[in-house]
């Protein structure tokens, strides 16, 4: 992610870094937030045929932001190496990236120091770096260096991009992602609500429909088995009432019947002390 930046639409001007002449240029900033150091960029071109690396190197901060910034100590952190001999003669924006140890931690609303470093050359093959020098309108301020110990400020503004590694897009992509998970769940949430409530509603439907059913099949099973128990009870009672009228009358005329019925039975009766035997 950006940290901050002085764009090269503001670039106006170049100046020759080489060795028995300035060595360092650079720019104060103040970094926005706690995050690891991840790259940076400078509007550069070679001169010439120049030979060895370019490096980007953070500094901490001394003086006042904006007016006299110039780099203290040992530098922070130091780029991975450029070779300056696969720039053009052209000025493009060329990345600088920083890694393993020395992509350190920035701490938020801190101020630093970026400089660009090129120790080799001479005056007929040097890097050159873009700046602008009519109009300088970023809030920190341009320092230089001949050797990497003692700084000078300076009135213009160098063309540079410095990001951390908080990658925007992902942490954007996440945040949707959330959101969208948050939604869906809220979504489910809902759904399993109005599923239940369906449920409920249908279970509720369902016991009063199974209530008219159970009725209707009780009035169904009622009928049926009154149908079948007429039925067998016209049967039974056909043969009962043979036997019934057997034992009471035996000379009903369902004399089969009663044979059957009296045959199975045998019934005795022991009426005050006088036996009578049927059949």
């Amino acid at each position: 992610m950006l940290i901050t930046s002085y764009p090269e639409s503001n670039y106006d001007v170049s100046y020759s870094y080489y060795s028995g002449g300035n060595i360092y240029a650079g720019e104060s900033f103040q970094n926005t937030s706690d995050a690891n150091l991840d790259s940076c960029q400078f509007y550069i071109s070679k001169g010439g045929s120049p030979t060895g690396n370019v490096y980007a190197k953070l500094y901490a901060h001394t003086g006042v932001f904006g007016t006299s910034s110039l780099p203290t100590g040992s530098a922070l952190a130091t780029s991975d190496a450029l070779d300056i001999s696969t720039l053009t003669t052209s000025i493009s924006l060329k990345t600088f990236s920083f890694s393993g140890a020395n992509r350190i931690a920035l701490t938020a609303s801190t101020y630093y120091c970026l400089e660009i470093n090129f120790g080799g050359g001479n005056s007929s093959n040097y890097l050159s770096v873009g700046a602008d020098s009519s109009a300088s309108t970023y809030p920190g301020n341009s320092n230089f260096s001949s050797n990497g110990t003692t700084w000078s400020t300076s009135n213009t503004d160098r063309i540079f991009y410095i990001y951390n590694d908080i990658d925007s897009s992902s942490s954007s992509s996440m945040s949707s992602s959330s959101s969208s998970k948050s939604s869906s769940s809220s979504s489910s949430s809902s759904k399993s609500s109005s599923s239940s409530s369906s449920s409920k509603s249908s279970s509720s439907s369902s016991s009063s429909s199974g209530s008219s059913s159970s009725s209707s099949s009780s009035s169904l099973s009622s009928s049926s088995s009154s149908s079948s128990n007429s039925s067998s009870s016209s049967s039974s009672s056909s043969l009962s009432s043979s036997s019934s009228s057997s034992s009471l009358s035996p000379s009903s005329s369902s004399s089969s019947s009663s044979s059957l019925s009296s045959s199975s039975s045998s019934s005795s009766y022991n009426l005050t002390g006088v036996r009578i035997f049927i059949g």
